[in-house]
């Protein structure tokens, strides 16, 4: 595997696990018996149960872990929403503003994706190894309960290959969207703040301060029009010493 494939399945690990879960979710399907399993039925009836049981408490595990995982991811995509959306307002338009929408995109995308995978992983898998058929195949201790056995644990490795294999990818799409966000967000620190509008006072504001600022005019003598009493209050005034007036 070259050094460009490897960063490109780090960088965007869900093409991969599709691909190689598929091809493991094909052995369930697959009647070869695989040789492992003949080795296997010879270790006994005791030995082969406990392995099982301990197959069963790793399927759980993984399947806890993935569980707190998917929660974890959804709470991660809220508050990268939510936060994005405050930075990108604040930052002026250009090549920059693109830069940091670009990488805060695939921080997102990442998270989202790990909660689909997350959500995959968790539906309920096959189980084999339980049940009372199963109980009388195996309870004697012979050849043909030995194979039952070995096939049981070849189903849980199949099984618990491919919730390894989701949990994996839920902690590579978690870790690349925290370092995407968080370089975002230090990328954004050093950019310039977006230019604040300049504020205008409305129209009809600056016409009603014109109005008043301006002086009332007494109608043309010999025209025979009694002044206003705005014009008259305003001649009383203009007519009294500065100390009197209002």
């Amino acid at each position: 595997m070259t050094i460009l494939s490897t960063f490109l399945n780090e960088l965007f690990p869900f093409a991969r696990l599709l691909l190689v879960n598929r091809r493991v979710a094909a052995r369930l399907a697959d009647e070869t018996p695989d040789p492992r399993q003949a080795r296997w039925a010879g270790l006994g009836r005791e030995k082969l149960l406990a392995l099982l049981a301990e197959e069963w408490d790793r399927a759980k595990a993984l399947d806890e872990k993935l569980f707190k995982q998917t929660a974890a991811l959804s709470l991660a995509v809220t508050a990268a929403g939510v936060a994005s959306k405050g930075v990108l307002d604040a930052l002026p338009s250009g090549a920059l503003k693109a830069t940091v929408l670009s990488i805060i995109l695939y921080a997102i995308l990442s998270l989202f994706g790990g909660v689909l995978i997350g959500f995959s992983g968790v539906r309920p898998k096959a189980r084999a190894g339980y049940g009372p058929d199963f109980a009388l195949l195996v309870r004697y201790d012979n050849k043909a309960a030995g194979a039952v056995l070995a096939d049981a644990l070849m189903h849980f490795e199949i099984t618990n290959t491919l919730r390894a294999n989701e949990a994996s990818a839920a902690n590579m799409v978690i870790r690349n969207g925290v370092v995407a966000f968080a370089l975002a967000m230090t990328f954004s620190l050093f950019l310039p703040p977006k230019a604040s509008e300049p504020t205008s006072m409305p129209a009809d504001s600056r016409s009603y301060m014109i109005i008043q600022n301006q002086a009332p005019t007494a109608p043309p003598a010999g025209s025979g029009e009694a002044p206003s009493a705005v014009a008259r209050d305003y001649n009383s005034d203009a007519s009294k010493p500065a100390k009197d007036r209002p």
